[in-house]
């Protein structure tokens, strides 16, 4: 700032002058390691090393290679919002596949299928997890024979490939499960409720489980009526109160 004489009648005094240089607005610099020349050769152990660890940098460099940023949006904002929407695609894509990758990484290899010595009836339906499977896991050997007419509809895909009636096979498979179910003893559902072990496969004898239920304070009759009832099993009952043999559905 500067100061010049200026004179008035019967007044001298100075006031200050205001001197404005104006620059350009766009003046800007780069950084140095933009202004590098790029090297003559590249090797192993040259700048291109820095790639191993950030793969990053090798896609960065291909991208401005080939492309300008006008071919990816008029102005700066649409270029913005587009890689905004495109972050929720990375995202997705990266946590699927790290997914997919512990998923792959903690998955067991599927034991080999025993062979089944005892198989029931329509076993090779059974195996294919169609109806027959889904009947015979969800309904109890007496739910199976009451039924009637059970209809199979066969699809291959989305294609209708016509229905077949499954009513005599589903009573086939429940009249093979309720002789194996005699077979076991009466106190077989007992058992299964308990995760009690079968007598023949090295668990306790009827008169055995008796004593056992006794001393922890427990009525077996009722135990058992309670487990049959639970597995939706009918049977008979004694004179005495205690529990009969099942009552089997002929039909």
């Amino acid at each position: 700032m500067s100061y010049c004489l200026r004179v008035l009648p019967r007044k001298v005094f100075t006031e200050p002058v205001r001197i404005i240089i104006a620059l350009p607005t766009e003046l800007h610099t780069s950084s140095t390691c933009l202004l590098r020349k790029a090297p003559a050769s590249r090797s192993v152990f040259g700048p291109l090393w820095t790639y191993i660890p950030w793969p990053s940098y090798w896609l960065k460099a291909f991208i401005r290679k080939r492309y300008k940023p006008e071919d990816f949006g008029p102005d700066e904002q649409y270029r913005r919002s587009m890689f905004h929407r495109l972050s929720y695609v990375y995202v997705i894509l990266a946590w699927t596949g790290l997914g997919v990758g512990i998923l792959a990484m903690y998955k067991e290899s599927p034991a080999p299928k025993e062979e089944n010595d005892n198989p029931l009836p329509h076993q090779s339906e059974l195996d294919k997890g169609g109806a027959l499977y889904w009947l015979n896991t969800l309904k109890t050997p007496d739910e199976m024979m009451n039924k009637q007419g059970v209809t199979v509809i066969k699809f291959s895909g989305l294609t209708y490939e016509g229905s077949e009636d499954a009513t005599v096979a589903v009573k086939q498979i429940a009249q093979e499960k309720a002789r194996r179910r005699q077979a076991e003893g009466q106190d077989f559902y007992l058992r299964k409720y308990n995760q009690i072990p079968l007598e023949k496969n090295g668990g306790p004898t009827n008169e055995e489980l008796r004593k056992q239920l006794a001393e922890e304070g427990r009525d077996y009759d009722l135990e058992l009526d309670f487990c049959n009832t639970m597995y939706r099993v009918k049977t008979t009952y004694n004179p005495d109160g205690t529990v009969g043999d099942f009552i089997e559905n002929k039909t």
